[in-house]
This record gives C-alpha cells, structure tokens and sequence, in this order.
C-alpha cells in the first residue's frame, strides 16, 4: 500500500480505537498525523499500569479530536475471561 492510499485510508476514518501501549512510538504516531474532528477510543492490556496517563497524553497530543476518557483497561491476568467486559463497554459506547 502506498503511502498515499494510507494516509488517505486514516484521513477517512472517523471513530479510532486505539490500542494503548505504553512506548514512544504511539506518541510518535499521534505526533505524525492529525486526528481533528476524529474520536479517539482507547484501550488497553497490561501488566499493572493501567492506562498510567496515556489517555490525557492522547488528548494532549490530539487537541482537536475527541477522545473518550473511559477506555477499556483489561489486566493481562484477566484476558480470558473479559469477553463479557469488552462486550458490554462495546454496547455502552453507543457507537
């Protein structure tokens, strides 16, 4: 895919649900192109951080997009069984 199409592809997009890893290269990815007008919706798996303060650095990042404060956060320990939570955050997003 060239990086045309890509960047055309993400332009076009309008709810983004963002998997959270706690690393610099999301931020660089944030940093590299505009989400205004876009929402945001995180979420994450991990180890015992949680989100540890990504979601206001996704706003911060991303002034212009909307970004949903009640991302989904599942500890790795709880992965098999969080079908249920992530069904119901799904159903609560009203998306």
């Amino acid at each position: 895919m060239s990086n045309l199409t890509y960047n055309m592809m993400i332009a076009q997009i309008l709810i983004i649900f963002f998997l959270c890893i706690i690393n610099k290269s999301i931020y660089t990815f944030l940093e590299s192109y505009d989400f205004s007008g876009k929402t945001i919706i995180p979420f994450t798996v991990h180890g015992g951080s949680g989100f540890a303060g990504t979601i206001q650095t996704i706003a911060e990042l991303e002034p212009d997009a909307t970004v949903v404060e009640e991302g989904l956060s599942i500890s790795r320990n709880s992965v098999s069984d969080a079908q249920s939570d992530v069904t119901d955050w799904l159903e609560n997003l009203n998306i």
